[in-house]
């Protein structure tokens, strides 16, 4: 039986497994900056959102080359090449096992809308979703506005609502939307980075089944 009714899931790192082509597309450019490349640690460590912040954090200096610039060189390549990344091993079982509870699955994303909407159709997945909601533009500053018209669209108690991701802005979000979250540490963000979140941590989708699907005693955050 479903402890939530309402799921809602990150996209980016949680539906789909795209944390090793962002590493390597950031490297590329790292390398022909003549800046130090990144392992997969160390990129877990220091991707944040806003996007924006994790270049300052990276060391790019926006006087030199604006921010536009670098970040549509990662835009062009992504979308090059997105269509290598698989989604999570059982993420589409977990989404089907929601429906034949009973419950209603949504996408959150700060992804553009339409880039979303066009990679659920490569998946086959875009109708096992009750509602899809990605960002305006392709720079991922925030999702929070698309959370909470999203949240303010579904016909439910708060607390029948849950979302999963793979960041903490995920986890921010369901805290200003005052939802339950759960976070997956197979992303983009250390599980270690996650946990300082005091939300419930799992290592892949794989845990997930148990929370969903099971009364469980761990605590959510208000």
């Amino acid at each position: 039986m479903l402890r939530w009714k309402n799921v809602i899931w990150d996209y980016n790192g949680t539906l789909v497994d795209d944390t090793q082509l962002s590493l390597d597309i950031m490297n590329d450019q790292l390398l022909e900056l003549g800046m130090d490349q990144l392992s997969l640690i160390e990129y877990r460590e220091k991707f944040t959102l806003p996007v924006r912040d994790y270049y300052v954090n990276l060391g790019f200096d926006f006087s030199k080359k604006p921010y536009e610039e670098v970040a549509q060189y990662f835009i062009r390549e992504y979308a090059a090449r997105r269509l290598s990344c698989p989604l999570h091993n059982g993420a589409k079982d977990l989404l089907a096992k929601v429906i034949d509870d009973g419950g209603a699955n949504f996408v959150l994303s700060a992804y553009r809308h339409k880039s979303l909407v066009e990679m659920l159709d490569h998946y086959e997945i875009t109708g096992m979703f009750f509602g899809i909601q990605g960002i305006g533009d392709d720079y991922a500053a925030s999702k929070l506005d698309e959370g909470r018209r999203l949240v303010s669209s579904i016909d439910s108690d708060k607390s029948d609502i849950v979302m999963i991701g793979d960041t903490l802005h995920d986890f921010e979000v369901a805290s200003d939307l005052c939802i339950d979250c759960i976070l997956v540490a197979s992303g983009h963000i250390s599980r270690s980075r996650l946990e300082k979140s005091g939300a419930p941590v799992i290592g892949s989708i794989a845990e997930l089944d148990e929370l969903l699907f099971v009364n469980s005693e761990l605590g959510y955050p208000a």
